[in-house]
């Protein structure tokens, strides 16, 4: 989540400002520009690799969708009422706080439909032998990660079916990768590698296109740093192994303030926050030729970070607890017959598939 707002804050902050690599500012906005989308990856990996062993539930989609409503309709109200001469609201920006699941959020709209669809891609992925499995995987990374990456050629690739692809990711390796066969040394050393890489291909890619003139951020410029190239997996990849190599260990404020990691993403990335946060407040424009960019990005980024991650507990505390009273009390059944319904059908794909 801290490289997803790194990332907003290099695209969004920065958008419509000219950049040259003559500029030495740019190359830490370049790399920036894939932190983003290295995050997305992440996330959907380290998702998958605990959904392949988990049963769905309703009641984990309603306490999802639940958070995203409040969000959505807090940030409308509030800047309806008090903000509205510095961001204007269009009928467009209302609907997407209106319907935040399929227009406001892309993310929590393609992420919900993979949790929807998590019980039947299980059942396929459980029946595959691991020979089979990594077959599977060669040839969708293939179809959509090296060939486009080289190419261009993308197939028909969209970020829902990508997630998909990293859903298998993230279920062969918790499957079938022994984590203790990796060497430490070797991950670490290809991811930094990996990202290197991405980084100078992204900024070579810019410096000798047309548009390497204008904003690097107001257009995808560079296949390099899509959540389907192959650096960024890569790097995605080699970072989870890394943590998933290290020696275990937990921390319950640690575990706490992660508990939030959703909330950060909700009220930085909100349709009226984000124009206000990075344009409005921060004035990150202004800052392109600033000696001090470096520090001004990674101080932001820690503020807006620590001041979503308070907002949020504290909804935690008051609001997610009065929703799950609900859910658990008053839409308790609700649950139990989709899940019901869910455990039929899961029976029936089984029989066939036998």
């Amino acid at each position: 989540m801290v490289f997803i707002v790194v990332f907003h804050l290099a695209r969004h902050g920065f958008d419509g400002v000219p950049f040259l690599l003559s500029n030495p500012n740019s190359a830490f906005l370049y790399f920036f520009a894939t932190l983003g989308k290295l995050g997305v990856d992440i996330f959907i990996i380290i998702s998958a690799y605990y959904m392949v062993k988990q049963r769905f539930t309703i009641r984990k989609l309603l306490i999802l969708g639940g958070e995203v409503y409040f969000y959505s309709i807090l940030c409308l109200i509030i800047f309806t009422l008090f903000l509205t001469p510095l961001t204007p609201i269009s009928l467009q920006d209302i609907l997407k706080s209106i319907l935040p699941i399929s227009h406001g959020y892309w993310f929590i709209g393609d992420y919900i439909v993979l949790m929807l669809l998590s019980p039947f891609l299980n059942m396929a992925i459980n029946k595959l032998s691991k020979s089979d499995f990594l077959k599977l995987l060669i040839v969708v990374l293939t179809l959509w990660t090296i060939f486009p990456t080289f190419t261009g050629d993308c197939f028909g690739i969209t970020e829902m079916l990508f997630f998909f692809v990293l859903y298998l990711i993230g279920s062969f390796i918790r499957l079938h990768v022994d984590i203790d066969k990796i060497n430490m040394k070797k991950l670490i050393l290809f991811c930094v590698f990996s990202l290197i890489i991405t980084t100078v291909l992204f900024g070579g890619f810019d410096s000798m296109s047309s548009l390497s003139q204008l904003s690097t951020f107001n257009k995808e410029t560079s296949i390099f740093k899509q959540t389907y190239s192959l650096f960024i997996v890569t790097s995605a990849i080699l970072l989870f192994l890394i943590f998933l190599k290290r020696k275990e260990f937990s921390n319950k404020y640690i575990n706490y303030i992660s508990g939030s990691v959703l909330g950060v993403y909700l009220i930085h990335s909100n349709v009226f926050v984000w124009p206000w946060l990075f344009r409005s407040f921060l004035h990150a424009q202004t800052r392109i030729n600033s000696p001090n960019l470096f520090m001004f990005c990674i101080i932001s980024v820690t503020l807006i970070y620590i001041t979503c991650t308070g907002i949020d507990i504290v909804r935690r505390l008051t609001i997610e607890k009065l929703w799950i009273w609900i859910v658990d009390n008053k839409l308790n059944n609700l649950p139990k017959w989709c899940n019901h319904k869910f455990e039929i059908f899961e029976e029936r794909i089984s029989y066939y598939l036998k």
